[in-house]
């Protein structure tokens, strides 16, 4: 019997698609065995990296100038740390296999992933096949594994994702090094993605910080037409000038006009699409006090541990065809849970292939949307519950009617003067019914409560008028949630049409898998801080950006610089354009940003904010660390006191740092417990040691 070995992602993955292949399986340690000659193994993510530099030469551990630029002849790869088991998991069943199919994700990175591990097992001499498929329904891998193609037809996509590595850790390791060691040694890191996003909350903040309100003075007027009443404001430019707009509102007021234009039309809207990755979490930030980090964390325990929602990390807000009978399986499975009344209320048939709002073959490449499963769960944390609820009443939405408006268009002329207003007046509820109690959702113009009754035959007059007094608005802060989003949409403002294109097809900047791990890399680098959820740029972070816009290099900063790359990365993978002519650019640039960096005069050197003197040893000053705020001393003197930055599942600031060292306490704080998610309020305290502890109201002492 001839073996063939599948090699997939995700153990999740090798387990559906041994599902769907085999009669019979039986789990082993790291792989699944069928009954046809058939073995699932996995690779769970990355298994190999480009190696250090030190691995090249171990002089190149120490960071020097003179050892700059690091650019290696010859990229190797290392087994990454814990990941050493599996390999040889994989590299065991190689050896027995007739057949090997890469199964991995029907994407860029999937061809990575497995092609590393045949360059790393040195793989020869062995057919290699291609399972290529965007949905893991039973029937969809079926028919992908019947029309399985050569694995070499797509070496172009994995030289495109090759090239990108190496270009990627020559950049992100050189530019680090230069502007790190001529910065007093102060941790710098410079990426191809997380400095242009950098360079975007740099931009967003020298907008909003910098923005001129100008007050403006609309003219609110109410007209009555018999017994029918309404409001309406001026039509023009915003009225600057308060003494202009007091004379309209004076000269309309007590006098009768005619309505120019009445227009009215039934409107649809449609329920909003199933969630992406982003979209989810531009969502969830914006209804719960929840980061990026901490949302995908979420999504991928509802995945991964509870098995109740499909795969989180996914682009697409559709699903593919082969999808459809799983979204009517889990919705009659919704019917036995907490959402019986929504999911029993939904309508089946709304859900279909020719639903484009929902099936979209080409809007789906690795996989689907993110959707509720068979399976209902039981025991969810808070946050948990929060993020399952979202995915499931987004999923409930597709299977209801539009919601229904009569919306109006009126135009009023008084006196000469023009009034306008558009409202929108809900018929039926449709989809909206699952969101009465969110406002977000309601959003259409201004809603009113009964149709409009007046005619273009009637007059009417103007029973009021005043003067409201308002201010132009800054573009607002982001959030994880808006970043997310405008990471994605990053080709929007794009002026070049063949980069925009590009951009938009490629997802913008970054991935959905990574986009949360850039925003907490630049915390943790101290590139930027929050201030409630908004994120601030710090003194850090404008250094940086505004000495790489000083230099030639400065396309280091632009979302064009990454839609430039993404332009040759795609020429490649059509095998249109040379891996090794984009690698000689690579290195062209890398050479130019030190040589650029090694130019530079202004040095950065960290302002240490001095919180007081430490309790222990009296001598020392509490500074602001990595992970903790502790004391200068503790070299010369040993003083061990620390008050750690993540305490009892929280960030203390510095301003509760401040107070635990002048006050002994801070004022009362919420809390949420990490394992059952629930919140609390309670005091820090420091003890009798000198150790930050809890109180909480109806206690005398912390503990």
């Amino acid at each position: 019997m001839t073996t063939t070995l599948f090699i997939c992602e995700k153990p999740d993955m090798a387990r559906n698609i041994a599902a769907a292949l085999s009669k019979q399986t039986t789990e082993k340690k790291g792989y699944i065995e069928g009954d046809n000659g058939h073995i699932y193994t996995y690779a769970i993510g990355h298994l190999l990296s480009l190696a250090p530099p030190e691995f090249y030469n171990p002089e190149l551990k120490k960071w020097a100038i003179e050892t700059l630029p690091i650019i290696p002849e010859q990229f190797k790869l290392l087994p990454i740390p814990g990941k050493e088991g599996q390999l040889k998991i994989i590299d065991s069943l190689i050896k027995k296999a007739d057949i090997v199919v890469n199964s991995c994700d029907s994407a860029r990175e999937g061809e990575v992933i497995a092609n590393y591990i045949f360059i790393h097992l040195g793989l020869k001499n062995k057919p290699i096949k291609r399972l290529w498929t965007s949905s893991l329904t039973e029937d969809a891998i079926r028919r992908s594994y019947q029309s399985m193609k050569d694995g070499e037809e797509y070496k172009g996509l994995f030289f495109s994702g090759y090239a990108r590595a190496q270009a990627d850790w020559l950049i992100g390791m050189n530019a680090s090094r230069i502007y790190t060691l001529k910065s007093n040694g102060e941790k710098f890191t410079i990426g191809r993605v997380q400095t242009p996003t950098l360079a975007m909350i740099y931009d967003r903040c020298e907008e909003h910080f910098n923005f001129s309100k100008i007050k403006y003075f609309p003219v609110k007027v109410l007209f009555r037409q018999n017994d029918e009443e309404y409001v309406r404001y001026w039509e023009g430019e915003k009225i600057k000038d308060k003494v202009q707009a007091e004379k309209i509102a004076a000269k309309v007021k007590s006098k009768p006009g005619v309505v120019k234009d009445f227009e009215k039309k039934s409107v649809k809207k449609y329920a909003l699409p199933l969630f992406s990755l982003s979209l989810l979490t531009k969502e969830a930030n914006k209804k719960y006090p929840l980061g990026a980090k901490e949302i995908l964390a979420i999504a991928q325990s509802l995945y991964e541990k509870h098995k109740c929602i499909t795969y989180p990390r996914t682009s697409s807000s559709y699903v593919t065809k082969d999808d459809i009978p799983v979204m009517h399986q889990s919705l009659k499975a919704l019917e036995n849970s907490p959402f019986e009344n929504e999911a029993k209320g939904a309508d089946p048939t709304l859900v279909h292939t020719g639903n484009k709002r929902v099936c979209n073959e080409k809007g789906v490449t690795d996989h689907h949307a993110i959707l509720p499963t068979h399976k209902i769960p039981n025991n969810l944390s808070q946050n948990e519950q929060l993020i399952y609820n979202m995915i499931v009443k987004r999923f409930l939405s597709q299977f209801y009617p539009p919601a229904l408006y009569d919306k109006y268009a009126i135009l009023t002329e008084v006196e000469g003067e023009i009034f306008k207003t558009t409202v929108s007046h809900l018929l039926s509820a449709g989809w909206k019914a699952l969101f009465l109690e969110e406002k977000e959702e309601q959003n259409i113009d201004e809603t009113i409560l009964k149709p409009i009754q007046i005619t273009k035959e009637e007059p009417v007059l103007c029973i009021d008028s005043e003067v409201l007094e308002k201010e132009t608005s800054p573009p607002p802060l982001f959030t994880d949630g808006t970043l997310v989003d405008s990471m994605k949409k990053a080709g929007k403002k794009v002026e070049n049409d063949e980069l925009k294109e590009v951009l938009n097809a490629s997802e913008g900047v970054g991935t959905e898998a990574t986009r949360a791990d850039i925003i907490k890399k630049l915390i943790d680098t101290e590139y930027i801080s929050y201030k409630g959820k908004s994120l601030l740029i710090t003194d850090k972070g404008k250094f940086i950006i505004e000495t790489i816009r000083e230099t030639d290099i400065k396309s280091l900063t632009s979302v064009e610089y990454t839609a430039e790359w993404e332009k040759r990365l795609n020429l490649i993978a059509n095998n249109q354009y040379s891996p090794q002519e984009f690698m000689l650019n690579v290195k062209k640039f890398t050479k130019a940003i030190i040589n650029e960096a090694s130019k530079m005069e202004s040095l950065y050197r960290k302002e240490i904010q001095v919180l007081g003197a430490s309790p222990v040893c009296r001598v020392g000053k509490i500074v602001s660390g990595k992970k903790s705020y502790g004391c200068s001393n503790w070299k010369e003197v040993g003083c061990e006191f620390k008050i750690w930055k993540k305490s009892f599942n929280n960030t203390i600031s510095e301003k509760q740092a401040l107070l635990l060292l002048t006050k002994r306490e801070t004022g009362v704080l919420s809390f949420t417990s990490k394992e059952k998610g629930t919140k609390f309020s309670a005091k820090l305290i420091l003890d009798e040691n000198n150790q930050v502890k809890l109180k909480f109201a109806n206690e005398s002492k912390g503990k």
